[in-house]
């Protein structure tokens, strides 16, 4: 977003926050929600940030502090957004405090945060690298300042949370900017952390009550309590929801920017599926693994298959979602693909260029191996057995086993290919389940999300927080009690469909 976009929206969100009114009986001695407010990348995510923390002061009464962070990162060219972003929110100090980082960063926290800094720079490195945020020939200075720019605020932060004892604090967007510094610290305090990503061009925010790259620690309770209860038409309605919108995706007929894809002209059956995964998202970085990178992971393993079993039919697919962002990682990782399937007869590689339906791929597979993407769910929903390096939260259920280490992950594939087996009713309703579960209860569909146009078609006609809207009660009940998001939006969807 450009920075007149970035005035723009926070000229609107200055003016709508000045003739807000919001009447609350909070207690002063109530420990405080954390609201941190951060640049990112010129959007209206720190304006976003601040909407959701109000809702939760009208929703609950619990007292507000705006964590402002004016700490210049990852340099010097972030200071004309940070300077947009404390001008437009001074409005804020109506309905709570505001803090500076800057004020803070020189502060002795008593607890080392080197090895958090360097995670935390690291992952944002991998995040604007795969996203082409910064060029690689760009690398090197982001390299030489980043460290240096990022341990301020995180010094910063690490202080507050020992002076302001915060309830919760909310932070956005996963792991880029040092955020996954800022998360990584509240909870080796034992504080509680809430966080939101969304889909850009969408009006979905994904809400969690944990961290995105977990993709909510609420979903895998929520499978577990439906299972629980067995309620046939609880059951049958989660599923149908599940599948039809797994019909949509698969179509490109959904609202996340995808395109129409083509049915393969033939598939032959197929042994073994890759279904490669955008390692740079929010939605993976962070989350441990077996492998390092996809490229090690598919080279590594259509290797070792191939020592046991030299006849297996192999077939790699790039995300489609690629086909946009064109991430250096995921060109790489097809790269090696298509290298050893110069020599290799047996192994098929569609990368973004290649239209195929990825549904398609999987029904004609007896085994897929995701890493760690929505692919995954919908493998098991088709009734086959998947195998994920990445330890998303689907990993251990029914429909997809966790591997210990890497010569057992190899172990579990050499099993599959000597004797396929599709897998039972009762493993294929849980993958449905938790597919629900993710695209129906963690992420939400409100009126404003922080996508630039959408966020700016909202806030300049708003007079009050969309109360009115279910999805964002919700959203802020959940970061301001802590309460189980995905629990409340599918008691909400099981009322409107007559069912609870």
């Amino acid at each position: 977003m450009s920075a007149n976009r970035l005035h723009e929206c926070g000229v609107a969100f200055s003016h709508f926050i000045n003739q807000l009114d919001i009447k609350t009986s909070a207690g002063s001695a109530e420990a405080p929600l954390l609201v941190v407010i951060n640049n990112w990348y010129q959007t209206p995510v720190p304006f976003f940030s601040a909407l959701i923390g109000l809702g939760a002061l009208q929703q609950s009464g619990c007292p507000l502090v705006f964590v402002i962070n004016d700490c210049p990162y990852p340099g010097s060219a972030a200071a004309a957004p940070i300077a947009v972003i404390k001008e437009h929110c001074a409005g804020l100090a109506r309905f709570g405090r505001l803090v500076y980082l800057s004020e803070h960063a020189e502060a002795e926290t008593g607890d080392s945060i080197v090895d958090i800094q360097a995670e935390a720079v690291a992952m944002d490195r991998r995040h604007r690298y795969g996203f082409g945020i910064i060029p690689a020939d760009h690398l090197p200075v982001f390299d030489s300042e980043a460290s240096d720019h990022a341990g301020p605020a995180l010094r910063g932060f690490a202080a507050l949370l020992a002076t302001e004892k915060p309830a919760c604090v909310l932070i956005p967007g996963g792991v880029a900017n040092t955020m996954h510094g800022f998360m990584a610290l509240a909870r080796r305090q034992g504080v509680r952390t809430a966080t939101y990503d969304a889909g850009a061009g969408t009006p979905r925010v994904y809400f969690s009550g944990h961290d995105v790259a977990a993709q909510g620690w609420e979903v895998p309770g929520l499978v577990r309590q439906i299972l629980n209860r067995a309620d046939p038409r609880e059951l049958e309605y989660c599923r149908g929801l599940a599948y039809r919108h797994a019909d949509l995706v698969a179509t490109g007929a959904d609202d996340m920017l995808r395109f129409p894809f083509e049915m393969p002209a033939a598939v032959m059956n197929n042994d073994l599926l890759f279904l490669t995964s955008m390692e740079q998202d929010s939605s993976l970085l962070g989350v441990p693994g077996i492998f390092p990178t996809q490229e090690e992971w598919l080279r590594e393993t259509i290797m070792a298959v191939r020592r046991t079993h030299p006849q297996a039919r192999i077939t790699v697919r790039q995300h489609p979602d690629e086909r946009r962002f064109r991430s250096p990682y995921g060109e790489r990782a097809v790269a090696i693909a298509q290298a050893l399937a110069a020599n290799d007869p047996l192994l098929t590689v569609y990368d973004t260029r290649d239209n195929i339906q990825t549904r398609a791929l999987i029904a004609a597979s007896s085994l897929v191996l995701s890493a760690g993407s929505t692919a995954g769910l919908e493998a098991g929903m088709l009734g086959r057995p998947v195998l994920s390096h990445a330890m998303v939260p689907y990993v251990g259920l029914g429909f997809c086993e966790r591997p210990a280490d890497r010569e057992d992950f190899f172990a579990r594939i050499r099993r599959h290919l000597d004797a396929p087996a599709r897998l039972p009713a009762e493993a294929v309703l849980e993958a449905a389940l938790f597919y629900y579960a993710k695209n129906y209860c963690w992420r939400v569909e409100i009126p404003v999300t922080p996508d630039p146009p959408i966020f700016l078609d909202w806030i300049s006609t708003a007079t009050t927080l969309p109360f009115a809207v279910e999805g964002f009660r919700h959203v802020v009940e959940a970061i301001a009690t802590g309460a189980n998001l995905c629990q409340l939006r599918h008691g909400a969807n099981l009322r409107s469909a007559g069912i609870a």
